[in-house]
């Protein structure tokens, strides 16, 4: 209870947590938690790479920009590149004669160092909507691998290898 009349800040500056306790301030790391999942869909199209996490974020990014796919999350360093929801008959004509809600989809590539200088795993995760029974709340299901969506997803992963060469 006394620690607590002290302390007076907290905040997070990268992935440092700042502590002003009294006259003194302490500096410590924090864990930081992605927001995507720790672990990639079992469905999720795979590649590997031996450049950076950064470098393969930049080129996820510019190949769901080619297709004109819209990004809801961009975070170079943690290696995510996450898509809005969209209709993927926009882009894959086979998709048409699935229902409407079936062809919301969401990309999610993800980046993922094995070790220091190790290759760097690629994933490309698609997912869907899924209402519960009740109808009150959506949440996200993975696609299945014949869904329309993963032949967008190969052929993203394809583009990202390219310029990344292999």
């Amino acid at each position: 209870m006394i620690a607590s009349r002290f302390l007076r800040a907290r905040r997070r500056v990268g992935s440092i947590v700042v502590l002003s306790v009294g006259p003194s301030v302490i500096l410590f790391p924090a864990c930081y938690r992605s927001p995507a999942r720790s672990r990639p869909l079992p469905s999720a199209i795979q590649a590997t790479t031996t450049r950076s996490v950064r470098e393969a974020s930049s080129a996820a990014l510019a190949a769901f920009n080619a297709d004109g796919i819209g990004i809801e999350r961009f975070r170079p360093d943690t290696g995510l590149v996450e898509s809005t929801w969209f209709d993927i008959a926009n882009l894959e004509t086979a998709a048409r004669d699935y229902p409407r809600d079936e062809r919301e989809v969401r990309f999610r590539f993800l980046a993922v160092a094995d070790t220091m200088d190790g290759p760097v795993r690629l994933y490309l995760e698609v997912t869907q909507h899924a209402v519960d029974p009740l109808g009150s709340r959506r949440r996200e299901r993975e696609a299945p691998r014949d869904h329309p969506a993963m032949d967008v997803a190969r052929r993203l992963m394809d583009r990202v290898t390219g310029r990344l060469g292999r």
